[in-house]
Order: structure tokens, then C-alpha cells, then sequence
């Protein structure tokens, strides 16, 4: 049963947004030096003031919410509003954030023979990931961009081999359409992903060991960014 993780060609699926790049840096930077006034209302600038792009990246990292607005709140306010308003407002947002270690890989993965497709995935449509994608990899043969619900798109793509997700819970999804036999899972070690156990200890969000009892698949994570 092992050969099947060697003799399939690779169909792989990732994830664009904080695993190709991050583009949380670039709007805390934004937000810091052009629209403090807006948000010195709702977010703690204590956390983000003198801090670098490679600073703001990791902090973006470690966080324990999604919504970088909600990490960084010191009130309650409509964090996901907030953040949809200043998410669509740079058109060159993803173009000045710096490629993550995926990227590089996928290059090289794109000139390996046994590389069939990449797909590379955003829930909505952006035409400034499009535009990324294009000119970071260029070979559009082999890599597709696509779109939508995370639950659909997973559903109509066939023959994933390795699946580099953002949010550990998206497992459970791919378990539920029966599509994680003899693939690669890899999930990026983002602090949300992360929760503490009854006794303290730092564990996934998601036991994969529960399944691997049943399921043949390899499971790690890895670090987005050195």
C-alpha cells in the first residue's frame, strides 16, 4: 500500500492567502502609517508600532484568531467588516508582499515530471491573486487557479495528492468526501491552528491521530516562513 504514495503523479492542492503569501503584513504596515487614526479606536497599536514587515509577518504567524482584527482588538468592534473594507483596497497588496517558502518549492516543483497540476486556491475570486500567480510561476499549463467554497471545490477536483492547507480544520473536510486515502496533508504552523489540552500542552486543533487508525495518509506541519 505504500507504492501508492510514489506511483501517482502529483495533483496538488494549495492554499494562496498566508501560505504563498501573506498579505496581513502589508495592511498592518497600511493601517499603522496611513490610517491610524481610523483604527486607534479599536486596535492595539502597542502591538504592531516599531515593528518591520519581517516583525509584523511573524506576528501575523503566531496568532491565535483568524481575523487579525479580533487578535489585535482592544474593543469589540465588526471585526470581519473591518476587515473586508481594507482587505479590497490595495490593488498592489499581494504584488509588494514577499513570496513565502511555498513559493519557491512550487517552482520546483513545477519543472519535476511527476508534476501534473498544481491547484492553487482562494475561497473568492481576487484578479490580484490571478495576476500574482501569473507572474510568480508563469507555466499556466500545469497550474490552475481556482475558486470558491472550500467544501465544492474540494468535491469537483479528483485525483489530489497533497493537499498544503492554512486551517488545520479544513481536514475535516476532506475526510468527510472521502478524498484523504494515500495522500499528503501538510498545514501551516499558524498559532490558530493550535489549542491547549486540559493538562497545558500546545496540541493541533484537529487529531489527526484519530483517523490515521483507519486512514492511510501522512500528516505534518511546517513553517511558513524561516
Amino acid at each position: 500500500m505504500a507504492n501508492e504514495f510514489i506511483t501517482k503523479p502529483e495533483i496538488i492542492f494549495i492554499v494562496y492567502d498566508e501560505i504563498i503569501k501573506n498579505p496581513y503584513p502589508f495592511i498592518l504596515n497600511q493601517i499603522k502609517t496611513l490610517y491610524r487614526n481610523v483604527y486607534e479606536e479599536f486596535i492595539d497599536f502597542n502591538l504592531i508600532d516599531g515593528k518591520n514587515m519581517d516583525q509584523l509577518l511573524n506576528l501575523c504567524i503566531l496568532r491565535r484568531k483568524k481575523n487579525i482584527f479580533y487578535y489585535l482588538a482592544k474593543k469589540d468592534f465588526n471585526y470581519k467588516k473591518a476587515l473586508d473594507d481594507i482587505f479590497y483596497k490595495f490593488n498592489d497588496m499581494y504584488i509588494k508582499s514577499n513570496p513565502l517558502i511555498i513559493s519557491s518549492s512550487i517552482k520546483v516543483l513545477l519543472k519535476q515530471k511527476f508534476t501534473e497540476k498544481i491547484y492553487i486556491y482562494t475561497e473568492k475570486y481576487d484578479k490580484r491573486v490571478h495576476l500574482d500567480i501569473q507572474q510568480q510561476f508563469q507555466d499556466m499549463d500545469k497550474v490552475n487557479y481556482v475558486t470558491g467554497d472550500f467544501y465544492n471545490t474540494i468535491k469537483k477536483l479528483g485525483g489530489i495528492t497533497t493537499f498544503i492547507l492554512k486551517d488545520i480544520l479544513n481536514i475535516s473536510t476532506i475526510l468527510y468526501l472521502d478524498k484523504i486515502q494515500y495522500t499528503n496533508i501538510l498545514v501551516g504552523n499558524f498559532g490558530f491552528n493550535f489549542t491547549l489540552s486540559e493538562t497545558g500542552l500546545v496540541i493541533p486543533r484537529f487529531n489527526v491521530d484519530d483517523i490515521m487508525a483507519d486512514k492511510i495518509f501522512k500528516f505534518a506541519t511546517f513553517n511558513v516562513y524561516n
